[in-house]
């Protein structure tokens, strides 16, 4: 009796635990597609060499969003651990 209200119970919050993990993973998903489109349009209004100030925000700019990139990346990695356990 005891051993099946536990699995019971251990099945639900495992349940949970992967509705939990899918949900964040398409918003870690779409994070991702965001700043992807950001740096696509970033690249297309590439400053010339000339322009010092607009390329150094520029830089500044893609390096922020490359850093955050790698942040969502490993935020994916570690969701997709929780599922595969």
């Amino acid at each position: 009796m005891k051993n099946e209200i536990i699995d019971r119970i251990y099945k639900l919050n495992d349940s949970y635990l992967k509705k939990d993990t899918y949900l964040n993973i398409k918003i870690i998903h779409l994070k991702i597609e965001y700043y992807e489109f950001k740096i696509g349009e970033l690249y297309k209004i590439k400053p010339y060499k000339f322009q010092r100030k607009k390329l150094s925000k520029y830089n500044e700019d893609l390096k922020e969003y490359l850093s955050i990139l790698n942040k969502l990346y490993n935020e994916l990695s570690i969701e997709l651990e929780k599922i595969s356990n």
